[in-house]
């Protein structure tokens, strides 16, 4: 809810981004359920095809729910009649969601020739705000499971209240016979409708919600809360002020002494409800806080070898459940790089530019084509090629330019330890290199050291191939 002049029945926050990774599923998740825990009714909308917010509330395999958000836009694209509360899933977190599911993706196309296309989520959107524009919340307790036995036998004795809102009509006093109602069987109940402003609406909806013989403190701070802004605005006072010092009006009362009078409540009572409101608030925020700070530590062990090459020297990775929680703040990106128009393999200048491309001397590589090695797999000597390739010709640890000579393509893990042939096990290094890895003779890692003298990164990547080779570091 909002407290502008004209309150809006229902306020809706999108949440997007084109990259990947920027907590989006996150973000709404935990915005939801922390405004759950205001005690506002909240609906959240998965418009990823990928789906990673049904994911992340508890249904993994959404491709088997009976209906997601892409069969709702699909028939409200067709104008085709469907029960437009049948795709949403209730939270045991007290949120309401609308899957989505990999179908969302071949929407675009349907879209394509669609008439106002990019109003079509508004539209479906518009048949159910009205239902999260509602502080009470419908629960299944002594006094629901009474009302749906009473409902059962004799029907729905007092008519709800509504009022016309759109192409349909707003619920304003009747919730809970609704619920029970539907819970019955029933697809119909009686209904008074008037027309009502918002503020005469919220009034409305707050009284007939006090009556109730059980209702939280939360509840009913909103509902004060609520009332008294609605009560302030129809006197035409300012909003971002509080009442008291104010000229008063309505024979020297104020809207809260007013209220004092509608409600068992003392003047004194109602005002300590309202800063009640404030403090839910607060609560809400070091519930999530500490759900957060409480299971975020700095001691562990970065598993995921493309975050500890990223991220790993950032002071700012923390850790929950022994997973890697990376700073966003630490995130770099890099400018599009564009293919030049010139690179083409059809062409005599298109052909240069790809061999130019290669930075290294091509020659070496047709020279190792050439070698046969018949104790290696055909698996061995492709990825001998493509690494060579992929290094440019150059040794992984020193970075100097080798000949064919010069070069020795290294197990990370050797075969006698499990390891294999695959692309990602191999590595090009240049021969002494590939003696120091597996040397444990003192002489010949001093005369390598003395020779060459390497620096702490180079040495660094020699250890950790020693270690994986199962040899001490240096």
């Amino acid at each position: 809810m909002t407290n502008s002049k004209k309150q809006e029945s229902c306020k809706t926050t999108a949440i997007c981004n084109q990259k990947g990774g920027v907590t989006k599923t996150t973000t709404t998740a935990n915005l939801g359920i922390g405004l759950a825990m205001q005690g506002k009714r909240v609906l959240l909308v998965d418009i990823d095809p990928q789906a990673d917010l049904t994911t992340a509330l508890g249904w993994p395999d959404s491709d088997a729910l009976p209906m997601t958000l892409a069969d709702i836009m699909e028939k409200t694209v067709n104008d085709e009649e469907f029960d437009c509360y049948g795709a949403i899933l209730h939270h045991e977190e007290g949120v309401d969601l609308i899957p989505a599911s990999i179908e969302l993706s071949g929407m675009e196309m349907s879209l394509v020739s669609a008439m106002s296309r990019e109003f079509t989520l508004r539209s479906y959107l518009s048949l159910i705000k009205h239902e999260y524009d509602h502080i009470f919340k419908v629960r299944m307790d002594a006094d629901m499971l009474d009302m749906i036995e009473s409902v059962k036998q004799y029907g729905v004795l007092v008519p709800a209240l509504v009022r016309p809102a759109n192409d349909g009509y707003q619920m304003i006093a009747g919730h809970r016979r609704q619920k029970a109602s539907e819970l019955v069987g029933h697809d119909s109940i009686p209904c008074i409708i008037r027309n009502l402003t918002d503020d005469e609406a919220t009034i409305i909806m707050v009284d007939s919600n006090l009556q109730r013989e059980r209702i939280l403190p939360s509840e009913k701070a909103f509902a004060y809360k609520m009332k008294l802004d609605a009560m302030k605005r129809q006197q035409g006072e300012r909003t971002d002020l509080t009442s008291v010092p104010l000229g008063q009006r309505l024979s020297g009362k104020t809207s809260r002494e007013l209220l004092a009078e509608q409600n068992p409540d003392s003047n004194t009572q109602i005002q300590r409800f309202i800063r009640l409101t404030n403090l839910i608030h607060r609560r809400v925020s070091t519930v999530m806080k500490s759900r957060i700070y409480n299971r975020l530590t700095k001691r562990g062990v970065i598993n995921e070898v493309y975050i500890r090459k990223v991220y790993g020297k950032s002071k700012q990775i923390r850790f929950i459940s022994s997973k890697t929680v990376c700073p966003v703040g630490y995130v770099q990106t890099k400018h599009p790089m564009f293919k030049k128009k010139s690179v083409c393999k059809y062409t005599v200048e298109g052909r240069e530019e790809i061999h130019e491309n290669l930075k290294f001397d091509t020659s070496g590589l047709l020279k190792l084509m050439r070698i046969k090695e018949t104790r290696r797999s055909i698996e061995y000597m492709d990825n001998r090629i493509s690494l060579y390739a992929a290094q440019y010709g150059k040794c992984a640890v020193t970075g100097q330019y080798l000949q064919i000579d010069e070069l020795n393509c290294h197990h990370k893990t050797p075969l006698k330890s499990g390891g294999s042939d695959r692309y990602d096990n191999l590595i090009i290094v240049h021969v002494d290199v590939h003696k120091l890895i597996h040397s444990s003779s003192p002489e010949t890692i001093t005369a390598f050291l003395e020779r060459n003298k390497p620096d702490k990164k180079t040495l660094a990547k020699i250890n950790e191939l020693r270690v994986l080779a199962g040899n001490l570091t240096i």
